[in-house]
């Protein structure tokens, strides 16, 4: 599809190629097919910016502005506001204007700043490299 929105509805597929998903188990097969991301703060924009999908955030919380600001200015995603503040039409004339050639290109993360896919793995050897480590 066109575009994913990882949002509260059960999973159904709209006329516009939007799908939109909850609780859906392969998660990373819907992201790798997917042009662009419609998701709120959270794990998933870490997710997206992993695979190289372009990602644009709505905040749940007015306090949640400033993270979005924040992951904007690092490239990882295109902030909409918060939820209470936009409209469908505006959701809709944001993805389009992304997704058009002549609009805002909207680019995935840098993979200067995107995940690398590894942390869970560094965490790891920390956690037994500290608890092989004799008590000082």
């Amino acid at each position: 599809s066109d575009a994913a929105w990882d949002g509260p509805a059960n999973e159904k597929r709209v006329k516009s190629g939007v799908e939109i998903v909850e609780g859906r188990r392969d998660f990373p097969g819907l992201l790798k097919g997917s042009r662009i991301l419609i998701t709120a703060l959270g794990v998933t924009v870490y997710e997206a910016a992993y695979f190289r999908i372009p990602t644009m955030i709505i905040c749940n919380y007015e306090k949640d502005r400033e993270d979005g600001m924040r992951l904007e200015r690092l490239g990882f995603c295109r902030l909409l506001g918060y939820f209470r503040d936009l409209s469908s039409h505006g959701i809709a004339h944001a993805v389009k204007d992304a997704l058009s050639s002549t609009g805002h290109i909207l680019k995935a993360a840098p993979r200067s700043v995107s995940p690398d896919g590894r942390g869970a793995r560094r965490i790891e050897r920390l956690l037994i490299r500290t608890h092989e480590e004799p008590s000082r």
